[in-house]
């Protein structure tokens, strides 16, 4: 499965992790339709992969359209949504569907010596699995070489705390 990593303010991957942000708002979309999971990078100062999370819907539409529809459970006030939005006629709305918040966060070097933070996004041939009492996140290649090169993570799925609004 192809995944997307996502570099995410600190403040804003918390609230996906914690369940408070249900949507995670994007000026702009990656073209592959297929993407099931997002990895999270939590931004400067943490640097590091936090969790993941799957793609329950992707809404595309007008910003204050979003707003409206979503504000409920976008984990993000409106002055900082029209912010990011500002002169902007459309927008993307990413529903986070059972976030997993790792134990210890991942150092993206660790996976790959030459990884560089990605803008918005990069897609990424990370696994999850699970096994040895907790889940392990790995390079694709890894996996198929020795489960045992793979970074050992605490498995915590946590539920979002508000049902999210329907899709339009």
């Amino acid at each position: 499965m192809t995944s997307v990593l996502l570099s995410i303010k600190p403040k804003y991957a918390d609230a996906i992790m914690d369940g408070s942000k249900g949507y995670e708002f994007r000026k702009s979309l990656f073209r592959n339709g297929s993407i099931e999971r997002v990895f999270v990078y939590s931004t400067s100062p943490v640097q590091m992969v936090v969790g993941a999370f799957e793609i329950g819907g992707i809404i595309h539409d007008h910003p204050e359209n979003l707003w409206e529809t979503l504000h409920g459970c976008a984990g993000i006030d409106e002055i900082d949504f029209f912010r990011y939005f500002a002169g902007r006629s459309e927008g993307f709305a990413i529903e986070v569907k059972g976030p997993q918040e790792f134990g210890e966060p991942v150092d993206p070097w660790a996976l790959d010596p030459t990884f560089v933070p990605p803008q918005s996004f990069r897609y990424v041939d990370w696994v999850l699995s699970r096994g040895g009492g907790g889940v392990h996140l790995a390079t694709a290649r890894d996996v198929a070489l020795s489960p045992r090169r793979s970074h050992q993570l605490d498995s915590r799925v946590q539920p979002p705390l508000r049902t999210p609004a329907t899709s339009l």
